[in-house]
């Protein structure tokens, strides 16, 4: 039982052995934003069948079998029996499902990034002035201390320093020129050991912060 009010939780209620797309949907959910403090995820897998494992907790929360999969979200400090519910027409789409959970307050973090980096990028992309992305990038070094004892959450921090150090000399377009480069780097023919690969995920994750604060003439 991990549903008591003391955390934010998004549960998805399903068939007990889940396929297709909506299911294809929830793991790139899970994939993407999963790893983060913010938000738990749990999966509830109903059978129809024998014992009917899980039944009664579908009962509790109205879950309907002809309406796989649910979800619902419980907010810390809310009352457990009214959780929030997604509600989609055709199919679960991950970037709609993560609005959901935005939309209800809750900060959600791709894989790799880092709340307070998050935040400094955003100080970091509006201020235009390079002396003040200096600075900027500078207040990064304080906040690689709180990180000091998480081996990947320091690789992290550092290259989101390593990205702003690179766009006050190159210019925003590096963010685009390098997502682009380590994308063709993991997707096309250069072999890349499977080890490698979560870190240049990581990476993409960490460029697609600083995108989002370019000008939409400038996402393309």
């Amino acid at each position: 039982q991990i549903v008591d009010g003391s955390k934010n939780i998004l549960v998805k209620f399903d068939k007990k052995y889940a396929y297709g797309d909506n299911e294809n949907a929830w793991k790139d959910f899970a994939s993407n934003y999963g790893g983060g403090s913010d938000l738990l995820l749990a999966e509830v897998g109903i059978s129809e069948y024998g014992e009917n494992t899980n039944s009664e907790l579908g009962d509790k929360y109205s879950i309907n079998k002809d309406d796989y999969p649910q979800y619902r979200l419980f907010l810390v400090g809310k009352e457990v029996n009214e959780p929030l519910k997604y509600e989609y027409s055709d199919k679960v789409e991950s970037d709609t499902l993560a609005q959901f959970v935005r939309k209800n307050g809750i900060y959600l973090a791709l894989n790799g990034c880092l709340k307070d980096f998050d935040e400094l990028v955003d100080k970091f992309m509006t201020n235009k002035d390079k002396s003040n992305r200096d600075k900027i990038g500078n207040e990064g070094k304080k906040l690689l201390v709180n990180y000091s004892t998480n081996e990947d959450e320091e690789k992290s921090g550092k290259y989101y320093m390593k990205v702003m150090a690179k766009i006050n000399k190159d210019g925003d377009e590096y963010v685009n020129k390098e997502i682009k480069r380590l994308d063709n780097l993991l997707n096309g023919e250069t072999y890349i050991a499977d080890e490698k690969k979560p870190w240049f995920r990581k990476r993409l994750n960490i460029l697609s912060v600083f995108k989002e604060k370019l000008p939409d003439d400038d996402k393309k």
